[in-house]
């Protein structure tokens, strides 16, 4: 939901039924995203206590690694940096699964969500997690990307060769000369005038032929 024209909020907002909003902010700049942007982002998503994403499709944010997240102060919700557009899906699928956890944490512990209180130390370890997983799937984007390339490097020729194939020709061969036809056709034709052992009648040749084999 495009929420840029509302007063104290980010550029988007996701709704999901079921989980808390996600507020995105999108930046488009050239040069480096300053201190003060995040600063803002931070402020809105605090006030709104909401989980967020901050968007760079063009440059860096201050202090941030290019992929890259955050406990927001004073609350139970995460923000996320994001430097290009490429993982903006996997880092709010990530949101959602982060909310369930915490949900379902609340829920065993009898707590109000709000009421949750998550450690620097385990917002390190879930960025670890996070950052770990993030990193597997660029490795797998990037073996994925090769297999493309490999494919598309491949020629027709080179593909139907790989695919393609010669039948085996069935032989024909007379059972007293041994002489080789193309068809049965002409070995029947054959048998009946064969010098070595001539049939008298043409429709004995296929039981001739078939007994022999």
């Amino acid at each position: 939901m495009h929420t840029a024209r509302e007063g104290q909020s980010c550029d988007f907002v996701v709704k999901k039924k079921g989980h808390v909003d996600i507020n995105i902010e999108c930046k488009n700049h050239e040069s480096n995203i300053p201190k003060k942007d995040v600063d803002a982002f931070l402020k809105v998503i605090t006030m709104r206590n909401n989980h967020g994403v901050f968007v760079s499709l063009k440059s860096s944010i201050f202090h941030k690694n290019p992929i890259d997240m955050e406990l927001v102060p004073g609350t139970n919700k995460f923000a996320f940096y994001v430097s290009g557009s490429e993982h903006l899906v996997d880092v709010i699928r990530m949101i959602h699964r982060l909310d369930s956890i915490t949900r379902a944490i609340s829920d065993d512990l009898k707590m109000d969500d709000n009421s949750l209180t998550i450690t620097s130390e385990s917002a390190s370890k879930v960025r670890g997690h996070v950052e770990h997983l993030l990193q597997k799937k660029m490795e797998l984007s990037v073996h994925l990307n090769q297999c493309v390339k490999l494919v598309e490097e491949m020629t027709y020729d080179a593909i139907k060769n790989a695919l393609s194939f010669e039948p085996e020709k069935t032989r024909h061969f007379c059972p007293a000369c041994h002489k080789e036809f193309q068809g049965l056709k002409w070995l029947e034709n054959h048998m009946v005038k064969c010098t070595e052992k001539p049939l008298k009648r043409k429709k004995d040749a296929l039981d001739v032929i078939f007994d022999s084999n």
